[in-house]
């Protein structure tokens, strides 16, 4: 095993506790590294899918990585990758809920948490990620209502919501006065009716492509 272990605020100690948490195989995390190489095993420019700016992670692409179970609530875990920009958990088997503490990732612009099993309601600090250009939830199985903060988010122009049959709607005033390009997720057509009358600015012909009807 590595014989310096990182320290708890090094970004690999975060993003080691945050594979593991998800039961993340080390290797695989460490792809091509032996265990025996102690200044490789714990340098984060060494993990997968990990981008480092100015020695803070910068971007994280794990999707399809064969993550597992629920994604971990730790709120000092999340506050040590305030800098990440970009966040792709998607194509994995997570489970549960989505932590509130994602509200933490202030700097985050792509957030993809898709083709997950996601239970529960959407938490309402994600509306406080007002960076936020894109955000998909695609494909899990979330219930309740879009969170009223959502109307903060005034940088969004991707929304992936398709896949969730629990959620409810509507959602118009959440959404009220976005510019949101691109929309995905089943809606009623005189829900849609709803949205455009709100002031929904883009859910016209910019945001029909990938939208199904219903009713």
């Amino acid at each position: 095993s590595p014989s310096t272990p990182p320290t708890p605020s090094s970004p690999a100690y975060l993003l080691s506790s945050l594979w593991s948490s998800m039961s993340g195989s080390p290797q695989r995390l460490r792809r091509g590294v032996h265990p025996s190489n102690s200044a490789s095993w714990n340098d984060p420019r060494s993990f997968t899918g990990v981008t480092l700016k100015d020695s803070e992670v910068h971007e994280l692409f794990w999707h399809e990585e064969r993550l597992r179970g629920p994604i971990p609530e730790s709120l000092s875990l999340w506050a040590g990758l305030a800098h990440v920009t970009y966040l792709s958990l998607n194509g994995n088997d997570l489970t549960g809920p989505i932590p509130p503490s994602l509200g933490s990732l202030k700097s985050v612009k792509s957030l993809n948490l898709s083709d997950n099993k996601l239970t529960g309601s959407i938490p309402h600090t994600i509306g406080g990620l007002t960076r936020l250009e894109q955000l998909s939830l695609s494909r899990n199985m979330l219930s309740g209502d879009v969170p009223s903060t959502f109307s903060s988010l005034v940088n969004l122009r991707s929304l992936g919501l398709d896949g969730n049959p629990g959620l409810s709607s509507p959602f118009s005033a959440p959404l009220r006065g976005l510019e949101v390009q691109e929309f995905t997720g089943f809606i009623h057509r005189d829900f849609a009716m709803s949205l455009l009358s709100a002031g929904v600015a883009a859910f016209g012909a910019g945001a029909a492509e990938g939208r199904g009807w219903e009713g």
